[in-house]
């Protein structure tokens, strides 16, 4: 396949899932460029992972900002390493998967998501939020 076709897919796709989120998306276009790598690196079990992985920090990030339920210090601690060990997979799958990206988009990629900022956190905190809709989207898809 042409890169072309892979970028018609990756397009397709987010198309798709940002109507699904009912327009949500933040970041689609980074979303489009990390979907086209997925497929043509015929990785896209890796994009599921990485949603997964999305999916659950930001639930876990939910029960750390909400320390109003009065948790004990020792649950709360095991919350943060598990949301810690979460964004270091999605880090990883992200980085995997950039390996096959032009040196360009990795540091693009690697700024804006993977540097370790203020302003990359919020970055991968909003890539979290449109990365659960991705899982969604697919949990909906195999209904």
């Amino acid at each position: 396949m042409d890169k072309e076709k892979y970028k018609s897919l990756a397009e397709e796709f987010i198309i798709k899932v940002d109507e699904f989120s009912n327009s949500r998306l933040k970041n689609a276009e980074d979303l489009t460029r990390l979907s086209e790598l997925f497929f043509k690196e015929d990785k896209f079990y890796l994009l599921d992972d990485l949603a997964f992985s999305a999916k659950y920090a930001q639930g876990l990030i939910k029960i750390i900002r909400d320390r109003s339920n009065n948790f004990e210090d020792d649950y709360f601690d095991k919350i943060r390493v598990e949301y810690t060990e979460a964004i270091k997979k999605m880090r990883s799958v992200i980085e995997e998967i950039l390996d096959g990206s032009s040196s360009f988009i990795k540091e693009i990629f690697s700024e804006k998501y993977l540097s370790m900022t203020h302003e990359s956190l919020n970055n991968l905190n909003q890539l979290i939020d449109d990365l659960s809709w991705v899982k969604l989207y697919l949990n909906d898809q195999k209904r």
